[in-house]
């Protein structure tokens, strides 16, 4: 609550008070219309792309950039981007909530501590489940922004399992992530699919930058 409560940006839900009533936390936020949308791109078909359904696509992944960048600038990462995450105000644009996960990282930029939603997790940190390990947290809001992307673009999760019993199928799904293993449909236009692919690196250092995203040339036609 204390670090929520001292973002001011347009891309991120704006809390303007929090009190405790009965040993119990009420938070006075921002009101996002539209809610939380969890496929955020409905209007745009699954058949196919047309301008219009680029610019949309990249509108919200360049929104949704726009947001981590203020939050990494502030020496914070979310750790828990998600398309449920995101919410939608009555103009149909994004914005970025719940902090729950979120930390002010030291000089170091290290954290050690496991959180977040599998299907979203970087692979350094689904290989490092349970034990003590470093790594960068604004690595990983770079992966999770890739997931989100490839929703956006797909209306799909890029690493799903076929398996049946529950425990297979997580243990499929963690395979993928951390061998990077996923396809991207023809229909997503090239600067799209380029852009995706240099989110979803398996090496944290080789993941594209949020300055790089937001000034990525199928980012930049659109966001004029």
């Amino acid at each position: 609550l204390s670090i929520h409560s001292f973002f001011s940006h347009p891309r991120i839900i704006q809390m303007y008070s929090h009190f405790e009533i009965n040993h119990k936390i009420y938070i006075v936020m921002e009101y996002a219309k539209k809610g939380d949308h969890p496929d955020l791109a409905s209007a745009i078909p699954r058949t196919g792309f047309n301008g219009e359904d680029e610019q949309t696509a990249a509108k919200y992944i360049f929104q949704i950039a726009d947001a981590l960048h203020y939050c990494h600038s502030k020496n914070l990462v979310h750790r828990d981007v998600k398309t449920s995450n995101i919410l939608v105000d009555a103009y149909g644009d994004l914005k970025l909530c719940d902090f729950g996960y979120s930390v002010r990282f030291p000089q170091s930029k290290r954290r050690t501590t496991f959180c977040g939603t599998l299907d979203f997790l970087a692979p350094e940190m689904v290989r490092n489940k349970g034990r003590k390990y470093v790594m960068d947290g604004k690595h990983v809001d770079l992966w999770a922004l890739g997931v989100v992307a490839y929703k956006i673009v797909t209306g799909t999760l890029p690493f799903v399992s076929t398996a049946r019993d529950e425990e297979e199928n997580e243990e499929e799904i963690k395979n993928k992530i951390t061998t990077g293993m996923y396809n991207v449909p023809p229909r997503v236009p090239g600067g799209a699919r380029r852009l995706i692919g240099q989110l979803l690196k398996v090496e944290p250092e080789n993941r594209l930058s949020l300055e790089r995203v937001m000034t990525h040339p199928w980012i930049v036609q659109y966001n004029q």
